[in-house]
């Protein structure tokens, strides 16, 4: 069974706290769960569980927050 979108989104929410506080040895098996239950491949995932929730400001103004 295939997880829909915002499952793999609400799964990554959820992991990705996890995945970025601790170290790099434990962060290939949360990898290697995460590829697992959502079909991602090992560098999809790691770039989806970096990048959630960092901010990037385009101009002044302008601020873009990561899902």
């Amino acid at each position: 069974m295939r997880l829909t979108m915002q499952e793999r989104k609400k799964a990554a929410a959820v992991i990705a706290v996890r995945y970025q506080i601790v170290r790099k040895k434990e962060k290939g098996v949360i990898l290697d769960e995460f590829t697992e239950l959502t079909g991602y491949g090992r560098r999809y995932a790691s770039y989806v569980l970096r990048s959630h929730g960092r901010k990037v400001r385009i101009n002044e103004t302008t601020v873009v927050q990561g899902d």
